[in-house]
């Protein structure tokens, strides 16, 4: 479902911002992550590599649902500029909180099966993922 959305209504997103920045296309996919986007990359990718479903649905919800919130928020007071405005609005609702949904019930029905360190992995997991996107996402107020 969220591979769904990056490859369908987001990937538009990303064409058109690429666009309007007058990124080549080289440097639309082949630069390696940087600055505070590596401990986010680096976590998820480990984790992908390393981990089982559950765990990598945990990475996702902290990721996604913070998304879901902050823009959700953020939707009400929309930006002046377009492409803020609209990537806010693709994911303040619709298919986007839909799949927000459907990973929190995912780790809702799955979770209380497993045994007690499981699910404190789990939870550590999401914080780890959680502490990476706000350290991503506060890069862009540092000075």
């Amino acid at each position: 479902m969220g591979l769904h959305g990056l490859v369908t209504n987001q990937e538009q997103f990303f064409i058109n911002a690429f666009d309007w920045m007058g990124a080549r296309g080289e440097d639309r996919t082949a630069l390696p992550p940087q600055g505070p986007a590596l401990p986010l990359h680096a976590l998820f990718l480990k984790v992908a590599e390393t981990e089982s479903y559950k765990e990598i649905l945990a990475c996702v919800l902290a990721a996604e649902w913070m998304y879901l919130t902050w823009c959700s928020t953020a939707n009400q007071s929309p930006s002046s500029r377009d492409y803020i405005r609209d990537w806010v609005a693709l994911h303040a609702g619709g298919a986007f909180a839909d799949h927000v949904a459907w990973v929190r019930r995912e780790i809702d029905d799955r979770g209380p099966a497993l045994a007690g360190s499981r699910q404190a992995r789990l939870s550590t997991l999401f914080e780890k993922a959680l502490e990476a996107e706000i350290g991503f996402h506060d890069a862009a107020y540092a000075a």
